[in-house]
């Protein structure tokens, strides 16, 4: 079926019925068939691909094809260069794709056709279906090593995985050469809601990184108390660990009230709120102990004036 439909301007028919279980060389298939998407259906990825070898060019240039075919057998092709080189609007995941045999590059460092190069150069791929390909690649058992071309392509939290697919075999990894793609992981807003105190600025960090801790933000009467997730303090955030999502976050700030200090206006009313203390430490009413006093110093006052006739 190689090159069947190159070069073909107009051809866009739902072929997704075809059985294809015995095709072998599938190199250039739809290579520059600038209409094709399957008829707009999805019914392509049911291709029983298992036996295909070659698939090299396959939609290259195929500028709107984009079927989900992340479940095609690809376990036996060799050949993979250039399969969606240019396909501009192809954005599918392949992290369900086996490269059991793809051609190593030992002894064809310049082969045109070795593993897979320019396999995915100008594609359509978004960071989130590059960043599932590689990491499910990185874990797999592939000939090492191999060429993979991903000219354009972004990664973000695949970072991890592509280290290990471009490590060395000598030191545990695939060995691979990736050519063209770059680490770029999108920003987006961390807002502190200081919950009253002073305000402190936002900033703009990317997906998985860690945020900057900011200054100590001050509240009149109250201590701070760290940085939570949600305004009820469930979750703490933990800046030397915990990293960007891949949206925008508010922190919050978690205060803690000074306790309040009692002041005194003079050491004479120190000591009547000693007295008051100790007369109701033993029980007695002060109401009660002060109209007996007074009653006492009358009777008093009457008995010298009695004696004082007499």
């Amino acid at each position: 079926m190689g090159g069947v439909f190159s070069d073909t301007e107009n051809f866009n028919q739902n072929i997704g019925s075809w059985d294809v279980s015995n095709v072998v060389f599938a190199g250039g298939l739809f290579n520059n068939a600038t209409a094709f998407n399957n008829g707009g259906s999805d019914s392509i990825k049911n291709w029983n691909t298992g036996k295909m070898t070659a698939m090299n060019a396959m939609f290259q240039n195929a500028v709107k094809f984009n079927q989900p075919i992340g479940s095609w057998d690809v376990s036996k092709a060799e050949l993979m260069s250039e399969m969606f080189n240019g396909a501009r609007a192809f954005n599918q995941s392949l992290a369900g794709w086996r490269l059991d045999s793809l051609v190593s590059t030992t002894g064809l460092l310049n082969s045109y056709w070795s593993g897979a190069p320019r396999m995915l150069n100008n594609s359509g791929l978004s960071t989130k279906n590059y960043d599932a390909t590689l990491i499910s690649w990185s874990i797999q058992s592939t000939n090492s090593p191999l060429i993979l071309g991903a000219a354009g392509l972004k990664y973000c939290t695949a970072d991890t995985a592509r280290k290990n697919l471009i490590k060395p075999v000598a030191d545990g990894g695939h060995g691979w050469t990736i050519n063209g793609d770059a680490k770029e992981c999108p920003k987006h807003t961390v807002v502190f809601d200081t919950q009253g105190g002073v305000a402190i600025a936002n900033q703009e960090v990317a997906f998985t990184d860690k945020i900057t801790v900011p200054a100590v933000p001050t509240r009149q009467g109250y201590t701070f108390a760290g940085w939570y997730t949600d305004n009820t303090f469930a979750r703490a955030w933990n800046f030397a660990i915990d990293t960007m999502p891949d949206s925008n976050l508010t922190l919050y700030a978690k205060w803690i009230e000074n306790p309040k200090s009692v002041a005194t206006s003079s050491g004479a009313s120190e000591n009547n709120s000693s007295s008051s203390t100790k007369l109701a430490e033993t029980g007695v009413d002060a109401g009660i102990f002060f109209s007996a006093a007074v009653a006492f110093i009358a009777v008093g006052s009457i008995a010298i004036k009695l004696i004082k006739r007499r």
